[in-house]
């Protein structure tokens, strides 16, 4: 205990000696234990005092020798009190704590190297090889602060990181670190080096990201570089509380735009993944509204090449109001109320999309194909001079303006066998986009002149 620098444990252990009624017995040695309880029970320690009663213990004579040996004890606690060297090395583990403990006690001790000169080991106590903590220590002790982090680096990454962080907190170091970063080289100061190695191993070697760019914070702006460069490659093939935890963390370390760019990225995955539902929540968590839409352009084209609708009826048709939303909203209806045979709404729904001005001519081209039903049959449909009027001057459109590509859409909506549908354009692709293309214009153009004949007076 008091090698250790315990003196509050070593004065609870002389307390409790003296409630024993054993020792209150001997009455030789009795005065010295009270004497030094007396002196540590307050700080500073009165050397004075000690030295007094040291000198009546060595002028004592004693009647046996197990109190000879009790009094040798205190003898050996006091001298280390005091900061006797040789005392104090017999006492201790190596020199290293040997030389602590003097110092504790007897500041004026000196350096290491001094007190090592004053107490060269003996051949028994060298050893051909030292612990890697003793390097350290030893380094530290004679104030080779550099030397230290190098044994430190061979010990421990945990060691090094906190050792230095504690070292330049002192203001205790002050170099820097050149570090290879691709064709050039970047000074960054050893706190920071060894700080951001280890946050890096926690990160990638034990999935600890938090904690690792927690560390990473403490590095000034490269640490914070550093955390911006981690995030934006964070693995996305994780559930959604992970993600939602890693932009919670963004966050609160005011980096909204990269948790933002997380939320982005992985809607873009869900959508090649063809699972709309998750891309339409990511890009509403990133609040990129326009990108909303886009969903729904693509749903459009799942729509042609696998003949899956996507249900939209769990949708809060108030948070989407896109143009592509608003297509695909009343194709979905079309198609629906088509396969209920209740023709009246569907024609409602056609209606509506021939009178949006947005609609995009490769979209609209399907919506005429599966229109026609409806202009053959008006008595059902209920279509007006007005809507058959505006069909053809889409037709009229249709038939100047569009390329044999603005049907490729229709091509694959209208092949039944999906399988079938090519993967890239080709020179047969566009041969077969031209004929449907004319296919379409030329039974198309026919049935609204028909119907406008059957409708004029």
């Amino acid at each position: 205990m008091t090698t250790l620098g315990r003196i509050d444990q070593l004065s609870a252990l002389l307390k409790h000696t003296l409630l024993d009624v054993s020792v209150a017995r001997k009455s030789d040695i009795l005065p010295y234990l009270i004497s030094l309880n007396d002196i540590i029970s307050s700080l500073p320690l009165d050397k004075e005092k000690i030295s007094k009663t040291m000198a009546n213990l060595h002028a004592s004579k004693w009647p046996s020798p197990k109190i000879e040996h009790h009094a040798e004890q205190l003898l050996a606690v006091m001298a280390i009190l005091l900061g006797n060297e040789a005392m104090t090395l017999q006492h201790t583990q190596d020199d290293i704590h040997a030389y602590i403990c003097c110092r504790f006690y007897q500041p004026a001790v000196g350096s290491f190297t001094e007190f090592s000169a004053r107490h060269p080991p003996t051949s028994s106590q060298m050893s051909p090889t030292l612990l890697p903590s003793q390097n350290v220590l030893r380094s530290i002790i004679a104030g080779d602060i550099y030397q230290a982090i190098e044994e430190c680096v061979q010990y421990d990454w945990w060691l090094v990181a906190h050792l230095t962080d504690l070292l330049s907190m002192n203001q205790m170091i002050d170099r820097e670190i050149n570090i290879p970063v691709r064709q050039d080289t970047i000074s960054v100061p050893v706190k920071s080096h060894f700080i951001l190695y280890y946050a890096s191993s926690l990160k990638n070697q034990f999935g600890l990201w938090k904690q690792a760019y927690s560390y990473m914070f403490e590095c000034g702006d490269l640490g914070r570089q550093a955390v911006i460069e981690h995030l934006g490659n964070t693995d996305l093939n994780v559930d959604d509380s992970a993600i939602t935890e890693v932009v919670d963390f963004c966050n609160h370390h005011l980096l909204e735009s990269i948790g933002i760019e997380i939320y982005k990225r992985k809607a873009t995955l869900c959508m090649e993944s063809n699972d709309y539902s998750k891309a339409l929540y990511y890009f509403k968590q990133s609040k990129q509204y326009q990108d909303i839409d886009t969903v729904f352009y693509k749903i459009i084209w799942h729509v042609a090449l696998t003949g899956n609708w996507f249900d939209i009826s769990s949708l809060d048709s108030e948070e989407y109001n896109g143009i592509y939303y608003t297509i695909y909203q009343h194709l979905h209806n079309l198609h629906i109320s088509i396969d209920k045979s209740d023709f009246k709404e569907a024609a409602n729904e056609f209606r509506a999309l021939v009178h949006n001005d947005s609609v995009p001519i490769n979209i609209m081209a399907i919506v005429i194909s599966e229109g026609l039903a409806f202009v053959r049959d008006l008595d059902t449909s209920q279509l007006t001079t007005a809507d058959l009027r505006r069909i053809k001057s889409l037709w009229q459109k249709m038939n100047k303006l569009t390329l044999a590509q603005d049907f490729k859409l229709l091509y694959c909506y209208n092949m039944e066998d999906k399988s079938k549908v090519p993967e890239r354009d080709n020179d047969d692709l566009e041969s077969e986009l031209r004929q449907q293309k004319q296919e379409f214009l030329d039974s198309t153009g026919i049935c609204f002149s028909r119907a406008l004949e059957r409708i004029s007076p």
